[in-house]
């Protein structure tokens, strides 16, 4: 039975959400702020979060738009504040662990066979297809 058809009361008890990086851009800023999320992600979820989230206030829009050192800079404080390993911060980005996971959802999203994988994926993954 398609998960779609699931009559009411036997729906999964628990959703597991899994974020993707699909930056509008291969390069450039969009790829440098997925890369410095996706490094934090490999940190912790909670770390991750929090650089996230930053991006998309209004401070972090600002600081979005300085060259990559100065981003990082920042980053680095925010997750010191926040009491997370920022060597394990700086080793995932400077290891390129970032850059490969970014890199690896976006083939993903690929294999999807859409140009929006961030729509194509949720919605097969949702119907219990899974891509890549």
């Amino acid at each position: 039975m398609d998960q779609a058809e699931t009559p009411p009361g036997k729906a999964p008890k628990e959703i597991r959400y899994i974020f993707k990086h699909f930056p509008f851009e291969s390069e450039g800023k969009a790829f440098e702020l997925s890369e410095m999320a996706a490094a934090a992600q490999e940190v912790s979820s909670v770390a991750f979060w929090f650089v996230h989230d930053f991006f998309f206030t209004a401070e972090g829009q600002n600081v979005a738009k300085l060259e990559k050192k100065l981003l990082q800079i920042r980053v680095e404080q925010l997750l010191r504040d926040k009491k997370v390993d920022v060597k394990a911060f700086q080793a995932a980005l400077e290891s390129g662990k970032g850059r490969q996971r970014v890199l690896d959802d976006m083939a993903l999203g690929k294999n999807c066979g859409s140009q929006e994988p961030h729509e194509s994926c949720q919605w097969r993954h949702h119907r219990g297809i899974h891509c890549g």
